[in-house]
């Protein structure tokens, strides 16, 4: 007897791990090419970025398939910043470890803060409006792509972060309003969240 396989709620696996490896790639090489110019370190970054991405993506939709009945949307809008950290982290590092010869041993440890601070910011705005798409079976590109269009801008966002977080408060304003939007309007509308939550 034939059968077919369900979709998951969140979406299909293989589109998440496709769609996060372009962001982690493209994120990856332009960030810290932008601040710190070489090519090896934005390169290894990009790759790790992609590779990591693709994990994220292929372990992310069973994860949210788990949590979807367990746990409110707006409590894995708030987490999404901090798996962003980690996954740019270890794109950073990874860039720092076969590049940066220029910060000689301290390249790992810029690459992480880079990084980390890109991550955080990349995946802490596209979470919700990618996985509202999902849900809703919106077309998921617009988000990709404006992820991947403000790639460039992350890595010095990363290093302000670090160093010179009032100044860039603005910056994260812009990255606060659409989660904040985003879930007003799911709160409102209600289907999003409904259908995130139900069962099945």
């Amino acid at each position: 007897m034939h059968t077919t396989a369900l979709v998951p709620v969140t979406g299909s696996p293989t589109s998440w791990a496709r769609d996060l490896a372009v962001v982690g790639g493209v994120t990856g090489v332009a960030a810290p090419f932008l601040v710190i110019g070489d090519p090896v370190f934005s390169v290894v970054a990009g790759l790790a970025g992609a590779v990591s991405g693709l994990v994220l993506g292929a372990l992310g939709v069973p994860a949210l398939e788990w949590l979807r009945p367990r746990t409110p949307l707006w409590t894995l809008v708030l987490a999404a910043p901090l798996v962003g950290a980690a996954w740019g982290a270890v794109s950073g590092i990874a860039g720092g470890l076969v590049g940066g010869a220029m910060f000689g041993s301290e390249a790992p440890l810029l690459g992480a803060i880079m990084g980390a601070g890109a991550g955080m910011v990349q995946l802490g705005w596209m979470f919700l409006p990618y996985t509202v798409a999902s849900v809703m079976g919106l077309p998921r590109w617009p988000v990709v792509l404006g992820a991947s269009a403000t790639a460039p801008l992350l890595g010095w966002v990363a290093v302000g972060l670090f160093f010179s977080a009032p100044t860039l408060l603005p910056l994260l304003a812009m990255a606060v309003v659409p989660v904040v939007a985003g879930l007003v309007l799911a709160t409102h509308l209600g289907t999003p969240m409904t259908r995130f939550n139900s069962p099945g």
